[in-house]
């Protein structure tokens, strides 16, 4: 066995697949197991995963046809041997040290989870680093490093960990939804009894433009809105935290949902799935109604949710008008004023 299995899920990234790999194959951990998971690409991605895994026998491939990260990820999951996992996206690389310094502190600690620090690297060469980078190895309380992450001191991604396996006996991603790390990794760790923290940079999270991250689709919008919208309840309930720390990380996740809400309805969508999407946040939003952590401001803001929704919902404040142009309309030709008519032409 294997003493980590690392899960790359492959889609539509060909152009960057192999310095992938070749990063996860040049390890100086060399005891690794490598699950490629190739989910509905149109490109020439399946064929290089082949390829290379007839090159290494550390090498497997998985082929679904769901185009979705967190399917590719739960599928790869439930494929692995080792005693503890990594994930890394194809489209990123690793430190050549990454996986022996990480692998290293979970033996030590017997942790169920060790984090790193990562790199943004751009197209054109660039490195961005928004971490202190010290090096400094910790023990760290799973509710220190959820109040972290959401902080943003620590990243809330999958890739940028090890777990052990036997935590994804009771978690998986969220099949079908987008910011699945936003929405699950906090979970599990509530979950950990021993996390390593290392700060230290190990991981090169490449910026592109065509990437998922960069499209904010209204869809994306409502996923993340989900995901925030779940983190307020978790605080709510998370008995390790304080009164003062709960109305701290709600503020903050109440601001995200409510920002999404707005810039959601502002699209105007079209669609009735999209028009369902605005009324399901709307009604999340306004359950906080009650809520002792909820400050005067927001819930001032709530109120206008739900007693003034023509105004402040764009979508309906259309209709609305619409509606009142067609009875005026309607008045003026009863009451035979030529006046209020609108001609055309």
């Amino acid at each position: 066995m294997s003493s980590v299995s690392i899960i790359i899920p492959v889609h539509n990234t060909a152009a960057y697949l192999e310095t992938c790999i070749d990063s996860v194959l040049n390890q100086t951990l060399k005891d690794i197991e490598i699950i490629l998971v190739e989910n509905g690409s149109s490109d020439n991605s399946y064929r290089i995963c082949l390829d290379l895994a007839f090159k290494d026998s550390r090498i497997k491939v998985l082929q679904i046809d769901v185009a979705d990260l967190s399917t590719a990820r739960n599928r790869g999951i439930e494929m692995a041997t080792s005693e503890y996992i990594g994930f890394v996206d194809s489209d990123d690389y690793i430190d050549p040290d990454m996986y022996s310094t990480m692998y290293d502190c979970a033996t030590k600690y017997n942790a169920d989870i060790v984090c790193c620090n990562f790199m943004y690297v751009f197209p054109d060469g660039r490195k961005l680093q928004n971490f202190a980078d010290t090096g400094n190895i910790r023990l760290i309380s799973p509710k220190e490093m959820i109040v972290s992450i959401f902080q943003e001191r620590i990243s809330s991604s999958s890739w940028s960990k090890i777990y052990k396996k036997d935590i994804f006996s009771k978690w998986t991603f969220p099949e079908g939804y987008t910011f699945e790390d936003h929405r699950l990794i906090y979970k599990i760790i509530a979950d950990c009894n021993i996390c390593v923290y290392i700060d230290k940079s190990l991981y090169y999270y490449l910026q592109r433009e065509d990437s998922i991250v960069h499209d904010l689709t209204f869809k994306r919008r409502y996923h993340y809105f989900l995901a925030d919208y779940e983190r307020i309840l978790f605080a709510q309930n998370y008995p390790e935290f304080s009164d003062t720390e709960k109305a701290r990380i709600i503020k903050k996740q109440f601001d995200i949902c409510f920002n999404n809400h707005f810039g959601g309805f502002m699209t105007v969508p079209g669609a009735p799935e999209q028009t369902q999407m605005i009324n399901d946040m709307k009604h999340k939003l306004l359950s906080f109604l009650k809520s002792g952590y909820i400050s005067r401001h927001d819930r001032r803001a709530l109120y206008t949710i739900k007693y003034l929704w023509y105004i402040y919902d764009w979508t309906h404040f259309l209709k609305f008008r619409r509606r009142r142009a067609r009875k005026t309309r309607l008045k003026s030709i009863q009451s035979g004023k030529p006046g209020m008519h609108i001609f055309n032409g």
